[in-house]
């Protein structure tokens, strides 16, 4: 009797169990790491070739990173046994692909390639979501008196939301990287844009884009495709008047393939960056990036 009694209770608890064990558990969409777009670009004025190890990873425990400098890492005989990403061959007036990182606070120890010391160790954020240039320049000097190296993140946008471009239009960028001795002012710069007429006799017009652009700053302007000339002027005083370079220096071909001195075709719908720097002999160098806006990444 009491075999019977038990028995249903049994076997309701077991088709319970055999139900609930059938039901299929809800999906949980694992969490997406944050990420950052990042690029870097060797506009050093005497660093001929650059070396980027991101992460570095030491043969013995240092007391407290924040702290340690170049001096504590020659001094304590440290030697970097690993790293998470190594950029190699960045040459100056140079810049590397898009990478993607990890976001948050990583040490980036910047190496001379060619004769293999160390230039910078330093901790940089990579921000969640953010295109970044990280761009390398100045003049490197083991006397801090004349040293001026130094590495300046320049953020482009944000991953998730969609670069616009004004319609039958072009984004252009200029960067005054020109560095100077720590005795000496600094320059700053003012940019026209040449551009001629399409007539049977060429006729410049002049468009001032940026004036007073200081050392490591930036500016954009949007306009419409045209065979331009860019001329960058000093702009330090009210009297400056000096041309210090022009681009192009060489001859380009026109929209329809004729060979067009000092100017050079833009086409709509891209974004041009120019970064603006001088070399070891002070000659000014104007390096140009063309690309498309990015696609939207989402978060």
């Amino acid at each position: 009797m009491w075999s019977k009694f038990f028995r249903i209770p049994v076997l309701l608890l077991f088709l319970a169990i055999v139900y609930y064990g059938c039901v299929e558990e809800p999906t949980i969409t694992p969490v997406s790491k944050p990420f950052t777009v990042a690029k870097f670009g060797n506009f050093t004025n005497n660093v001929k070739n650059v070396r980027i190890l991101v992460d570095p990873v030491f043969n013995k425990k240092i007391p407290s990173r924040i702290t340690v400098s170049i001096e504590d890492y020659v001094k304590d005989s440290l030697t970097v046994v690993s790293w998470s990403k190594e950029i190699t061959n960045l040459t100056q007036s140079n810049y590397t692909d898009y990478l993607d990182f990890p976001s948050g606070d990583r040490y980036l120890m910047i190496y001379d390639a060619d004769s293999k010391k160390v230039i910078s160790y330093r901790l940089y954020s990579f921000i969640s979501y953010e295109e970044t240039t990280f761009i390398l320049s100045g003049y490197y000097s083991t006397n801090a008196n004349s040293n001026t190296f130094a590495v300046t993140a320049v953020k482009e946008g944000n991953t998730y939301i969609q670069e616009f471009i004004q319609k039958d239009s072009l984004s252009l960028y200029f960067y005054n990287l020109i560095s100077t001795a720590p005795n000496e002012n600094p320059i700053n710069l003012k940019i026209i844009l040449q551009y001629s007429t399409k007539t049977d006799t060429m006729v410049l017009k002049d468009s001032v884009l940026v004036t007073g652009l200081a050392f490591k700053a930036s500016k954009g302007k949007n306009f419409g495709q045209k065979d331009y000339r860019i001329v960058v002027i000093n702009d330090t005083s009210a009297t400056s008047v000096d041309t210090l370079a022009v681009f192009p220096e060489k001859t380009y071909s026109d929209a329809l393939g004729f060979p067009l001195a000092g100017f050079k075709y833009l086409e709509n719908g891209f974004m041009y960056s120019y970064y603006i720097t001088s070399d070891t002999s002070k000659k000014i160098v104007i390096t140009e990036l063309k690309r498309l806006p990015f696609e939207v990444r989402p978060k």
